[in-house]
């Protein structure tokens, strides 16, 4: 998935993909994959850059206009599994119906809930647009 506010900060600041992959502690063909949207940028490495650039997640995905980084904690897996877990419940959506609307194998989300693994990027992103609720607040930064 592409989002274009990754390579627009990184412009608008001047940056080469080569300096931002620097900060980042990535290879330089990685960080433009991220930029093009051929690969995911995973989320720990998402929040380095949104915090480089003193912005929100949230802003970065485009998910908000709002530029200002209200974090207040950094990203934190178990906090994420609740969060994902309680949105779902929140919204009366079960795990087979949600994991139909990501699509995804209802086993796969159900590993994200249980701490199995992380949601992907793309995914926790559909995942916030269909519950209109922050990325930064499922990552546990809000």
């Amino acid at each position: 998935m592409y989002f274009k506010r990754i390579s627009d900060l990184r412009i608008d600041n001047d940056l080469t993909q080569k300096d931002i992959s620097k900060t980042l502690n990535v290879p330089r063909n990685t960080y433009s994959k991220w930029e093009l949207g051929t690969v995911n940028m995973p989320l720990d490495k998402l929040e380095e850059f949104a915090e480089y650039f003193n912005v929100s997640i949230d802003y970065v995905l485009g998910l908000s206009d709002d530029k200002k980084n209200n974090s207040k904690g950094k990203f934190d897996r178990e906090i994420l599994r609740r969060r994902l877990k309680k949105v779902r419940n929140k919204n009366n959506t079960s795990e087979i119906k949600l994991s139909s609307i990501l699509k995804m194998p209802q086993t796969t989300y159900s590993g994200y809930e249980n701490g199995h693994s992380i949601m992907p990027l793309t995914k926790l992103y559909n995942f916030a647009q269909y519950f209109n609720v922050s990325v930064d607040y499922l990552m546990g930064r809000k």
